[in-house]
């Protein structure tokens, strides 16, 4: 008898250090060298994720929600990609045959930076799964030109440098009509959809996807740095809940911990982009203006950490960690739907 009391506490012991280990162990790596952080978040395998292939989960799509694709692509256009200076300065010296590096080698170190502003591989997750066409609005242009999450206004809209300061255009203002053009066509389809949806539906959920590496990547590999934020799991952001009801903000979050093992932190260190600010807190408070609900319109950023999916040193991505996560953050979206559906909207 005494010998199953012994058993039976080793296994709780046991229990409580994975319960702890799944959801907690991440901020002990507080405690290493950089060069180990590197090393410990270069390897996606550190994080457990739970695979949903086994059970069976069939949830259609919400009919009232909307995934936005907004850093979407790190491809630009070829005559913008050939007038980058530091690109163009590196490229002419190598055909002159001053410095000892092929074009391909000059390009892979150029796509590493273009990566850098881009959640091209989160995008392709999304896009990949089950969800209908008409519910992703995607932007298809290079954030490292200019930013469709920025005001048109703003100093960074258009990228003068890189994350290094390396100059990227010369003039790039010639650009600017072109640009801006783009930007309005893009912030109106994610009004048009989201308005029409709120009309049918008595309301909206709306998020907008991003990624985020942990590294700084730059333009020589042996360059790269840790970036300043600290390095959660994942980020929900609604500009501290003025472009999402609290409830659904919590709710999703909960979801979120249930599938993924992953505690997102809340507005933290991301608390919104300007989609959220646009099409989530300022609607709002036009909605309130006009004397309607502004809770039928809901907005949440969600970033997910690249090392999650991704070695980041190699940018090798791993497709089927990719898949797992998407189809779990699928599931928390279909149940915040249950959740919150036209009847919740109807009795606000």
């Amino acid at each position: 008898m005494t010998s199953f009391f012994i058993y039976v506490i080793i296994l709780e012991i046991i229990f409580i250090l994975w319960t702890v280990k799944k959801k907690f162990f991440y901020p002990w790596t507080q405690e290493l060298s950089e060069e180990s952080l590197l090393a410990f978040y270069d390897n996606p395998n550190n994080f457990t994720l739970k695979d949903p292939r086994k059970k069976n989960i069939s949830d259609p799509f919400p009919e009232n929600t909307f995934v936005l694709l907004t850093h979407g692509s790190f491809a630009i256009n070829g005559d913008i990609r050939n007038n980058i200076l530091f690109h163009k300065q590196e490229l002419g010296s190598t055909l002159g045959g001053e410095v000892h590096k092929s074009k391909k080698a000059i390009n892979y170190h150029l796509l590493r930076v273009l990566k850098n502003f881009s959640d091209f591989w989160t995008s392709v997750m999304v896009k990949h799964s089950w969800i209908p066409k008409g519910h992703i609005i995607k932007h298809t242009g290079s954030r490292f030109i200019w930013d469709p999450n920025r005001d048109i206004n703003a100093d960074d809209f258009i990228r003068k440098t890189d994350f290094y300061g390396n100059i990227i255009l010369e003039n790039p203002e010639r650009y600017r009509p072109e640009w801006e053009t783009e930007h309005k066509k893009y912030h109106d389809k994610i009004t048009e959809k989201l308005s029409w949806v709120e009309k049918e539906e008595w309301g909206v959920i709306a998020f907008d996807i991003h990624d985020t590496w942990v590294r700084e990547m730059s333009y020589n590999t042996e360059d790269d740095r840790f970036k300043k934020e600290a390095f959660p799991l994942m980020t929900l952001g609604t500009r501290d809940g003025l472009a999402c009801n609290p409830e659904i903000l919590e709710y999703f979050s909960e979801r979120i911990e249930h599938y993924l093992w992953i505690k997102p932190l809340l507005n933290d260190p991301y608390k919104w982009g300007y989609v959220t600010q646009r099409h989530g807190e300022k609607y709002r408070k036009d909605l309130e203006q006009k004397w309607e609900n502004p809770w039928k319109r809901n907005m949440i950023q969600v970033e997910i950490w690249k090392f999650l999916y991704m070695q980041e040193s190699t940018q090798k991505v791993d497709k089927d960690r990719m898949s797992l996560i998407w189809i779990w953050i699928h599931k928390a979206i279909a149940d915040t739907w249950k959740k919150f559906d036209k009847e919740y909207f109807a009795s606000l």
